[in-house]
């Protein structure tokens, strides 16, 4: 992650002035991440590059998370969602790419929808109510279906139903 984030930062040196990068994160190191996300503040990036998964299991409304939003949060940075849905269903692999196309187009997006519900539904927005998510392709559907969800938000202001969310998040 640091040598990735370095080589972007090297390489967008000369056009600073046109270009910002986005900090690489990885979820299985918490503190390192945080570290980063300061680093790279100190190189002029601008954005939070987050994959919600670890070995298959999503990260992102586990309270180990806390540190990364509350520095992003502080450092007032946008999180950009970027999933890697994977075609490993052996039905899928008939498909003549393997089932890449499938998992890149459709898997991955579904993975986003369902991250950006479960940081809803653990109050990850509650805790940091300026914390700014970019969904990425078809998970930027995910305010169009607000109203498909009947249960209720318990967050700070009281209940809300998520149905409610849009107006005031999206």
């Amino acid at each position: 992650m640091r040598q990735s984030n370095s080589i972007l930062t090297e390489r967008i040196a000369p056009y600073r002035n046109r270009l910002m990068g986005m900090t690489a994160l990885s979820l299985k190191n918490v503190d390192a991440s945080v570290e980063e996300l300061q680093r790279t503040s100190r190189q002029g990036f601008r954005a939070a590059l987050l994959y919600p998964t670890v070995d298959g299991e999503m990260m992102v409304d586990l309270p180990e998370m806390n540190p990364i939003y509350a520095k992003i949060s502080e450092l007032g940075w946008p999180i950009f969602l970027h999933g890697a849905g994977s075609a490993k269903n052996p039905t899928l692999k008939r498909l003549e790419d393997g089932g890449a196309g499938v998992a890149y187009a459709v898997l991955s997006d579904a993975e986003i929808s369902e991250c950006v519900l479960r940081m809803i539904a653990s109050g990850v927005f509650d805790r940091y109510p300026n914390l700014k998510i970019v969904i990425r392709s078809s998970g930027g559907g995910l305010p169009l279906l607000l109203h498909r969800f009947f249960w209720k938000h318990k967050g700070p202001a009281g209940e809300k139903r998520y149905s409610k969310f849009s107006s005031n998040t999206f």
